[in-house]
């Protein structure tokens, strides 16, 4: 199988990338990137080199990053798992960005899936059971036929080079927390289904959607108060510019931002029952909410965590990492590397 290069988005070259300390993008991540630089300074030649490689699939482009070096598992002393990364909304420009800089500076293998477009799929919910989903689960459309494609990801890199699927550390930012929690969902049932043993597989939740049991409206006037945030901080934001007169300005915004469906999608998803027998079946979660997030506030998430079942199984960290998401931003990227990390090799984190 042919390595595709043709689709590289303007403005972004191979190279070592070092993030700027700048707040992570607010909002939901509704900010969208375009033509990110990714400079290559100086004194960074202490980070391995990457090997780089694109599959077009046709709705969009698997990416994967190798480092020249993999460092050892301190609790399997084998070659660490790959990391599959899964982008939350408008995600897909700075998808490589984080992809990079995680496997070189946690040198391992980092995959993601990049589209090429908007999705158009529905995001209304399915109707209660669909695949076996425990009640209370709200999973729209979108998400289903997000994880469907990660899984078609998965297959392709198997048929490339027979990589594992029962062994492999999943990490999902904000609207992508769904779509692991699916994906992991499916992995398990598949191996149940096959009379094997659990995957091997861990589970990272960063900022996730469907932990939050905060109405459809709400949620939207919450994402556009964190913009509120981010605007203070940031001159340069254009999103939250129009946004911050009044409450009823707010609402109104919020109202039109409802016909996308990846936003309404992230207004109706209710994921923690599915989250609670993921966890059950023996698969470690990590669900990481920062102390300044105002869409997704930690509160909630473990209100409704305990609610749902999750909680029993599932360990909740909050970090100050500056906000919702990563964004760009080197701090907020070192902080969840790090959770991760500990998480990773001993089961628990450090408050």
């Amino acid at each position: 199988m042919s390595v595709n290069n043709s689709n590289r988005l303007p403005g972004e070259e191979r190279g070592s990338v070092v993030l700027g300390d700048k707040p992570p993008r607010l909002g939901m991540e509704a900010l969208q990137l375009s033509g990110v630089e990714r400079p290559t300074p100086s004194g960074t030649t202490e980070l391995p080199p990457c090997g780089e490689e694109r599959y077009d699939i046709g709705f969009g482009e698997i990416i994967r990053f190798t480092p020249s070096v993999i460092r050892t598992d301190v609790t399997t002393d084998e070659p660490v798992a790959p990391l599959l990364y899964i982008q939350g909304m408008n995600g897909d420009r700075k998808l490589e960005h984080i992809m990079l800089y995680w496997a070189q500076h946690d040198q391992r293998q980092v995959m993601g899936l990049r589209y090429y477009n908007r999705p158009s799929t529905s995001p209304k919910p399915v109707k209660p059971g669909m695949r076996g989903y425990r009640p209370g689960a709200v999973i729209p459309e979108l998400d289903i036929q997000r994880t469907d494609d990660l899984l078609r990801m998965i297959a392709h890199l198997n048929d490339v080079d027979k990589m594992r699927v029962d062994e492999m550390l999943i990490v999902a930012e904000s609207a992508g927390g769904p779509r692991a929690v699916l994906l992991a969902n499916e992995l398990v049932t598949s191996a149940k289904n096959h009379a094997s043993s659990v995957p091997r597989v861990r589970l990272v939740l960063v900022d996730s959607a469907g932990l939050d049991d905060r109405s459809f409206l709400q949620t939207h006037v919450d994402a556009i108060k964190q913009g509120r945030n981010e605007r203070r901080a940031r001159k340069s934001d254009t999103i939250a510019a129009g946004m911050i007169a009044t409450l009823p300005r707010v609402k109104a915004i919020a109202k039109q931002q409802r016909d996308r469906p990846d936003q309404r999608a992230v207004a109706y998803v209710d994921i923690g029952s599915v989250l609670a027998a993921v966890s059950e079946s023996g698969v470690p979660v990590l669900v990481l909410s920062d102390k300044q997030d105002l869409a997704f506030r930690t509160a909630r998430i473990r209100q409704q965590m305990e609610v749902s079942g999750a909680a029993k199984h599932v360990e909740l960290v909050q970090t100050n990492k500056g906000g919702h998401g990563v964004g760009l931003s080197r701090v907020a990227l070192d902080t969840v590397i790090q959770k991760t990390r500990e998480f990773e090799e001993t089961g628990f984190t450090t408050a």
